[in-house]
């Protein structure tokens, strides 16, 4: 397990949400492409899913933005779902092929291709791909997306927006909070460390 950043599990009655993209589950290539820290894929099956089911409650809510996996065969697209213990959103991504198959779509809470959720007093706009203007920006919006993995040229530059992915958030999922505490700190600081 990835113990870097890693917050344990919080306690108490409410649900929270957390925020997490582009896992790319069972694609031995992103190992290489992204200088992921594994030597297999199933080391990065497990530290990614781990990391899940380490943080959140079974009543937690995880909003996947897309490219969960490429996994091709059906029943282990099903085994790394039901391996994540809490309630699952996808919004889909790019390499999201097994959201063609009903039966593997019914195993999360909800599949979209773009969703405004309530966090909080915060609207979020929830989308695979980064977007330039999203709804109600001017008014605080905070957009999430992924896609761009760890690419720095390919960052939105927007206040307010956040790239969830795991290539830059430590393959562990995040939560609202922590993304603006880690934009209040750029802004104060210039940097991201």
């Amino acid at each position: 397990m990835n113990s870097g950043s890693l917050a344990k599990k919080h306690g108490g009655d409410s649900k929270m949400k957390h925020y997490t993209s582009d896992l790319h589950l069972s694609h031995k290539n992103i190992i290489e492409y992204e200088n992921r820290p594994f030597g297999s894929v199933e080391e990065m099956n497990n530290t990614i899913i781990d990391n899940i089911n380490y943080r959140l409650t079974p009543d937690d809510e995880l909003y996947i933005l897309g490219d969960f996996t490429l996994e091709k065969n059906p029943h282990r697209v099903s085994e790394l779902i039901k391996r994540i213990k809490c309630k699952k959103h996808l919004i889909i991504g790019n390499h999201d092929y097994f959201t063609r198959n009903e039966d593997l779509c019914s195993l999360f809470d909800s599949v979209s291709n773009y969703l405004e959720i309530d966090d909080g007093d915060r609207k979020v706009i929830l989308f695979h791909y980064p977007i330039q203007n999203w709804n109600l920006k001017r008014y605080g919006s905070i957009h999430l997306y992924g896609h761009v993995h760890s690419k720095a040229e390919l960052q939105l530059k927007e206040v307010n927006a956040f790239n969830v992915g795991v290539d830059v958030n430590n393959f562990i999922p995040v939560i609202l909070e922590e993304l603006l505490k880690k934009e209040e700190h750029v802004m104060e600081h210039g940097d991201e460390n």
